[in-house]
């Protein structure tokens, strides 16, 4: 656009002394001026000055320009603004601001008064399009929503999103963030640590709605059930469940009073003091005594029955007749011969040594010490002792590097770090017939693994608790500084006793739910009521005040009987009206009566007050 009217200094030439104005010279000076007629810019009196929109569907009324002549302004004001510059079906009537381009920026709807930035189609009271909202500055700044009914919603419209907020102490993005509250869907809401395993502190009650597979006990790094009897029972013997663990002051007894026929141990057994069998000892397996076999007798008792003792005096005594000898079952030759008339040892080709170690079984050791058995091959059929470095510290240790074996026994054993696998750990299996092993040890965010071939990790010990894939039961007292249950909860019987049952469900059976602080403890309060038709916390004032010093969701309609109070303002409600308060003050009154809304100038509940009423009419 080019202006084509002549400048001031053009118009002033025509008017010098002793020049003659032309027909076209006083045309020039008309067209220079601006007309309240024609141009669309008047000024009536006592009225302010008025600018009519320009024809077009945008109906555009001033465009600003940092310079001109320019190919286009740099902001422009519509009455009815484009969404789209190159569609004109986008208009919409309303206060809009664009750029030079003609981009919606800000735009206000005349209807409904709805503000749009970067849409000129608003749906709420403030509606941001295609960018973030910030607030940001020195000093505390909040978010507030003040309204009978407030709520904060986050919505992902895309499948599979996942609405979260991200709490973070730090630089914008720096970290990523530190704890986020995510929704994985509809049904499920997420804790998770942009910094490490996140940490959910409750200084009030922790309540668990609905089925639950996880019980997380926390005490600087320990869990610790505080009770004399752990009684634990399977669910075919539920009504009599057998005393498991019993505390009886010196000693801890397992399988207290024979409530099991027997005690089985799946895994190895490691006893780091005295062992004492009162009865027989029965093994279907190899035994394995890396510190070797005790027994206890006179020399006089080996003399006469020939078995293997140990003397008072320290010394371990085998006695047989002349010779011992070691053969395999049904063979003919024996393997292993030895003469205690002589003192010599006889193997038949068992035992190898080479350059590289000894082979007890295998002529061509692989390492210090080889001994290889009948198996399957691929290294099943061997063991073979070396050393490496492979623990990490710089020092070489002795290592059992190859092959495989059952019943084997290491004192004060190390597992090093498979690099390759992110590993520390040891795997047991297979089971039949579901073949399936477990994987025990270390893994790379420093947590101790209890896993399985078959997927999942149902008990991690981690450096902030210990987390249970699958259901927890507790049949003894559990005290706790943190609790996190994603499994079933029950407890049953009196406050210091937690049984969390199969059917995935938490249940406190009480009428009252009684609760005391140590001071109170002969009085305690009557924390929740189960009144039938109402959960009624704090029944009877047993307190004067309840306190949540965490965020509050209620999911339902809340009722307040008294006043509600956010810092020094309260909202408190007659038979017709709500108050809105500072202090003592009234600041705000909606009411059913004629004035539907009134706000009070000197905050003292009488006129002079600005008022809306029942017509529609506003007024002071």
């Amino acid at each position: 656009m080019a202006i084509t009217t002549k400048n001031r200094k053009q118009l002033k030439a025509y008017f010098v002394k002793n020049a003659i104005p032309t027909e076209g010279n006083f045309s020039d000076l008309v067209d220079a001026q601006l007309n309240q007629a024609e141009d669309g810019v008047f000024k009536l009196p006592g009225e302010p000055l008025s600018v009519v929109a320009a024809p077009g569907d945008q109906r555009r009324a001033l465009r600003f320009y940092s310079t001109y002549p320019a190919a286009n302004p740099d902001w422009q004001i519509s009455l009815a603004p484009a969404q789209d510059p190159g569609d004109p079906a986008s208009a919409r009537p309303g206060f809009g601001v664009s750029d030079g381009a003609g981009r919606a920026r800000l735009y206000i709807d005349p209807s409904t008064g709805n503000l749009g930035v970067g849409t000129n189609a608003p749906s709420d009271r403030l509606t941001v399009s295609g960018g973030d909202l910030r607030i940001e500055g020195d000093g505390y700044h909040r978010l507030k929503v003040l309204a009978f009914n407030a709520g904060v919603e986050l919505v992902a419209r895309n499948p599979g999103g996942t609405p979260h907020i991200d709490f973070t102490q730090g630089q914008l993005d720096s970290p990523d963030y530190g704890l986020r509250l995510i929704a994985t869907d509809n049904n499920t809401l997420h804790l998770q640590g942009g910094q490490g395993a996140p940490t959910l502190r409750v200084q009030g009650d922790l309540v668990v709605d609905g089925a639950q597979n996880k019980l997380d006990t926390r005490e600087q790094g320990s869990a610790t059930i505080r009770a004399h009897d752990l009684a634990f029972g399977h669910s075919g013997r539920r009504g009599a469940p057998g005393r498991a663990l019993v505390d009886s002051g010196d000693a801890l007894v397992f399988n207290f009073g024979a409530d099991w026929k027997s005690a089985a141990i799946h895994s190895p057994l490691t006893v780091n003091g005295a062992l004492t069998v009162e009865g027989a000892v029965h093994a279907k397996g190899a035994v394995n005594a890396p510190a070797g076999l005790n027994f206890q007798g006179s020399v006089a008792h080996i003399d006469a029955d020939g078995a293997l003792y140990r003397h008072t005096d320290g010394q371990v005594y085998l006695t047989v007749d002349d010779t011992l000898y070691i053969r395999d079952l049904g063979a003919k030759d024996v393997a292993a011969t030895f003469n205690t008339d002589q003192g010599n040892l006889h193997l038949k080709n068992r035992i190898s040594a080479r350059a590289l170690g000894i082979g007890l079984g295998d002529a061509d050791p692989a390492g210090p010490l080889e001994v290889r058995v009948a198996g399957s091959g691929g290294g099943w059929d061997r063991l073979v002792v070396t050393a490496n470095a492979a623990w990490g510290n710089g020092n070489q240790h002795v290592t059992i590097g190859a092959g495989g074996g059952a019943g084997i026994m290491m004192h004060n054993a190390h597992i090093p770090w498979i690099a390759e696998e992110k590993r520390a750990s040891i795997r047991y299996g297979m089971s039949q017939p579901n073949k399936i092993w477990w994987d025990v040890g270390l893994r790379e965010d420093d947590s101790f693994h209890f896993a399985t071939s078959a997927g999942g990790t149902p008990l991690a010990v981690r450096r902030g608790g210990i987390a249970v894939g699958g259901d927890l039961t507790v049949s003894g007292g559990v005290t706790t500084s943190g609790l996190q249950v994603n499994g079933a909860l029950t407890v049953h019987g009196a406050l210091n006793k937690l049984d969390v049952s199969e059917q995935g469900v938490a249940t406190i059976r009480a009428a009252d739910l009684f609760f005391g602080h140590s001071g109170r403890r002969g009085a305690p309060g009557r924390a929740l009521v189960d009144n039938k038709d109402a959960l009624v916390l704090n029944f009877g004032a047993d307190w004067k005040s309840a306190e949540i010093h965490s965020p509050l969701t209620v999911h339902g309609d809340a009722t307040i009987t008294g006043s509600l109070r956010v810092g020094a303002w309260s909202l408190e409600a007659t038979a017709t009206a709500l108050l809105i308060k500072c202090g003592a003050q009234i600041v705000a009154r909606f009411a059913t009566e004629h004035d539907r809304f009134q706000i009070y100038r000197n905050v003292n509940g009488q006129g002079p007050y600005f008022y809306y009423n029942s017509h529609g009419v506003f007024g002071a």
